[in-house]
């Protein structure tokens, strides 16, 4: 190869380099110059309040599985053995289990209902945390009181768990 052609080789490579850096310059600068404008104001606003009504959905749901479970023990003199039986309660009737689990998805938020004639207990958790919800929840026979914690629980593969953990509060 020429001497001439290795110049226009490693002007050609700096020129390249220089025009990212540039490119890179000028993204970083609007980045930096981005003004929140009254519609993107807006926009957070309503995600904030979407966020507090599918929590509070949420919860209104699990004080209705705690009633629909006491409901069945008054009935039964004992919680569902499984998750079969579970699926067979009024409530969960409208709400069909994701295929290979026990979880449910109902608004903007999973629910994983266990039951084993004893006791009982469910968790929920948000599909996608930070859009659907901040906050996942537990409950189970023990109390109507409910627990949460604002772990990063999404989605079916990280779903909320270990109930005895000290970052659930009431």
């Amino acid at each position: 190869m020429s001497k001439a052609r290795k110049l226009i080789n490693k002007i050609g490579i700096f020129s390249l380099i220089g025009a990212i850096i540039v490119i890179l310059g000028i993204g970083l600068y609007n980045l930096s110059q981005h003004k929140i404008t009254g519609s993107d104001r807006k926009n957070i606003e309503r995600n904030i309040q979407s966020i507090s009504e599918n929590e509070e959905k949420a919860k209104e749901m699990l004080y209705r599985i705690y009633k629909a479970f006491e409901t069945f023990k008054a009935k039964n003199n004992r919680f569902p053995y499984n998750v079969e039986e579970i699926d067979t309660m009024q409530i969960f009737l409208v709400y069909p289990r994701i295929p290979k689990t026990t979880v449910r998805e109902i608004g903007g938020y999973l629910f994983n209902v266990s039951s084993f004639g004893d006791f009982w207990f469910c968790y929920a958790w948000p599909k996608e945390y930070g859009i659907m919800g901040r906050k996942s929840y537990y409950i189970d026979n023990d109390s109507p009181k409910i627990k949460w914690t604002e772990r990063k629980f999404s989605g079916i593969k990280n779903p909320a768990k270990d109930k005895d953990a000290k970052y659930w509060k009431y």
